[in-house]
């Protein structure tokens, strides 16, 4: 498994860190760069007066709840200014919006779900088209052995294999249907965030999708609901609350 983008050069010696600590320190950067490009790229001065603008409007639209015309006057008003507010700040979103997708591209690849290692079984889901019947055979290459029987029947538009590495690689497994061939690649490592393509979508002879079913890594749980968080909701919660107590801390408008 090589690195092929600049994301995975920049970031992935961070892989050996624990996934949570590295979820927090880059999106503490990434709030910390979009504040300060926030306040370098804004007039902070005209920002506030349009803050404080906004504010009063809205005290008088209070106010004037019987007089419909006048209402109306103010809320024009507020939405020019709060037209002026957003045009200001559109500048800097803009230059980070970049940043931030490289930066989600790459949790999603490297800390959404978890490395498979040596020694460890895993299984392989092959789903079919629904006219598909009869047995799948898995053929897997040398230090990568089938976990029970090597054929399996097509139950259900679907067949699942178990497998296990007995040392880290980069291995290529071959699932042959009637005269069709087709090959999965997985990768078997110890550390952590490294992992092939989990779904390869097939669409011929009768194979839709071959997935390696990584099990989904989880950063807390939310009280009440049951519900593990996965690295998207964790990123977001993280950046908005380094967001917003660095905005504190800079006094930006």
């Amino acid at each position: 498994m090589v690195q092929t983008s600049f994301a995975d050069i920049v970031l992935n010696p961070l892989l050996s860190l624990n996934p949570l600590i590295v979820i927090a320190l880059l999106s503490f950067i990434l709030a910390l760069v979009i504040n300060i490009l926030y306040k370098f790229l804004t007039n902070q001065a005209l920002m506030k007066g349009l803050k404080e603008e906004m504010k009063e409007y809205q005290k008088r639209i209070r106010k004037e709840k019987g007089n419909p015309a006048e209402m109306a006057r103010l809320q024009k008003l507020a939405m020019s200014a709060n037209m002026k507010y957003m045009m200001q700040s559109m500048r800097p979103t803009l230059i980070t919006f970049l940043p931030a997708i490289l930066l989600i591209g790459w949790f999603s690849a490297h800390l959404s779900v978890d490395t498979i290692m040596p020694n460890q079984e895993f299984t392989s889901t092959l789903t079919f088209d629904a006219d598909v019947s009869g047995n799948v055979t898995a053929v897997p290459p040398e230090n990568l052995t089938v976990v029970g029987e090597s054929t399996r029947q097509i139950e259900s538009s679907k067949a699942v294999f178990r497998f296990q590495a007995l040392e880290e690689g980069d291995y290529l497994i071959k699932y042959r249907l009637g005269d069709s061939e087709f090959t999965k690649d997985v990768y078997v490592t110890n550390q952590q965030g490294l992992h092939a393509t989990v779904q390869e979508n097939v669409n011929r002879d009768g194979v839709k999708t071959i997935t390696i079913d990584h099990k989904k890594k989880t950063y807390f749980t939310i009280p009440g609901f049951n519900y593990n968080a996965g690295w998207l909701l964790t990123y977001f919660i993280l950046v908005s609350v380094f967001s917003l107590g660095l905005r504190r801390i800079m006094k930006l408008h």
